[in-house]
C-alpha cells in the first residue's frame, strides 16, 4: 500500500487496523479462521510531525482581538486562558461541572469517566486564570439558578 498505492502511513494503519479487527473477529467469534494470523499485523512506522506551538506574541494578538465586554467574547476569554493554562483537551473542558473546580487551590479535577484515557487526574490553574474563571463563575450564576428554577417547575 505505500509503494503501489503511495498512501501515506497513516491512511495504511487505518487499513491494517480496520483489517486486523475483521480478522480478530473471523478466529474468535466466528472460528472461520483456525490460527490467530491477525497477530502478525503490525501498524507501520510513521514519523510524527511536530506540533507548532503558538508564540507569546500570537498569543497576545488573540487575547486581543477578543471582545470581552460581551457575554460571548468574556466566555471565549475564559475558555482560552484555561485551555493555554492547563491543556486539557476541548472536550474535557466542557464536560467540566463547577464541582470540579476548586478555587481556593487552583486546580481543576478531571473525572475519569469525562477524560479520554479514562485516567482522572488534578490539573493545576495559574493565579490569573483563577481569577477571571471566577469572574466567569459570578457572572453565570444567576443564570443558573434562572434554569434550574425553569427544569424544576418542568418548563422552559
Amino acid at each position: 500500500m505505500l509503494e503501489d498505492l503511495e498512501l501515506a502511513p497513516n491512511t495504511v494503519n487505518i487499513r491494517v487496523r480496520t483489517m486486523r479487527a475483521f480478522v480478530r473477529y473471523c478466529y474468535e467469534e466466528k472460528g472461520w479462521i483456525t490460527e490467530p494470523v491477525h497477530r502478525r499485523f503490525k501498524p507501520v512506522k510513521s514519523p510524527m510531525d511536530t506540533v507548532e506551538a503558538f508564540t507569546p506574541e500570537e498569543v497576545k494578538r488573540l487575547l486581543a482581538s477578543i471582545d470581552d465586554s460581551t457575554y460571548v467574547g468574556f466566555r471565549s476569554k475564559v475558555i482560552i486562558f484555561v485551555l493555554l493554562d492547563t491543556m486539557v483537551r476541548v472536550s474535557e473542558l466542557f464536560d467540566l461541572k463547577r464541582t470540579n473546580l476548586d478555587m481556593k487551590n487552583g486546580i481543576i479535577k478531571l473525572d475519569a469517566a469525562d477524560t479520554k484515557t479514562r485516567v482522572a487526574r488534578s490539573v493545576p490553574l495559574s493565579p490569573k486564570t483563577v481569577r477571571i474563571l471566577n469572574e466567569y463563575i459570578t457572572e453565570t450564576a444567576e443564570f443558573e439558578s434562572i434554569i434550574y428554577s425553569y427544569l424544576m417547575k418542568g418548563s422552559l
